[in-house]
């Protein structure tokens, strides 16, 4: 069985850390930085294609790992800003995927509150002038056309373990991806529509339980874009 641990960083945003190494896992990095090396991470260059910002570039690695990385049976992603420190790192997360398919953590922000409706999502995603150019409102209004309910689950979209030979994660990955450019502009928030395809697709999945990804000893974590500053545990922002 293989499996890959990997991150993207396009645009100078974040720099890249160095995780603990883990038998059995390799380590991946997307980049358009022609001079990152590492010894731990393979670092695949990339050039930034002229018709995407940066951000909507990255979230094409981040959503189709079945493409990106079709050499591996399992992938997880992690935001770059996580720098992983748990040398029993897979056997943790293995033990939590039931369905084989998809595992994830459930939100948590600020001070330990927890969001758990995407709608409450992009009111708070409003405060954020990254966010000023995205289709939020739009993005709202239809989902509540089509039927989605409130309170039905927000999920941290830093961190996805998927099972990278299954069709139905196949399928699944490439309706995130659509549904972030449908109505991505320049920075697309994809934390509101990850719980959005998760029920439309239907597709079965796990959530990490009895842990909140901020306060946990398995990452350092640095804000996204400051890479100065670690977070102690519910100082991150989501």
């Amino acid at each position: 069985m293989k499996i890959c641990l990997y991150t993207a960083i396009f645009g100078g945003y974040e720099t890249l850390k160095s995780p603990v190494r883990i038998d059995g896992l390799d380590y991946v990095c997307f980049t358009d930085n022609e001079s990152m090396r590492s010894d731990i991470w393979d670092i695949r260059h990339m050039s930034i294609t002229n018709d995407l910002p940066p951000p909507l570039f990255y979230k094409r690695i981040k959503c189709l790992s079945h493409q990106m990385l079709p050499e591996y049976d399992y992938t997880i992603w992690l935001d770059a800003n996580f720098q992983l420190k748990d040398k029993d790192y897979l056997s943790f997360l293995f033990d939590q995927l039931h369905s084989d398919k998809l595992l994830l953590y459930k939100h948590f922000c600020l001070a330990g509150d927890t969001r758990n409706c995407l709608y409450e999502e992009i009111k708070h995603s409003r405060q954020w002038p990254k966010y000023a150019h995205e289709d939020l409102s739009k993005q709202s209004v239809e989902y509540h056309n089509a039927g989605y309910p409130t309170n039905s689950g927000l999920y941290q979209s830093g961190f996805l373990l998927r099972n990278n030979t299954d069709p139905e994660v196949a399928g699944f990955n490439q309706a995130w991806l659509k549904e972030i450019e449908k109505f991505g502009k320049s920075f697309p928030q994809c934390q509101v529509s990850l719980p959005f395809v998760l029920w439309r697709q239907g597709i079965n999945f796990d959530t990490v339980s009895n842990e909140n990804i901020w306060n946990t000893d398995r990452y350092y974590i640095t804000n996204h874009g400051d890479n100065n500053k670690f977070l102690p545990a519910y100082e991150a922002v989501s």
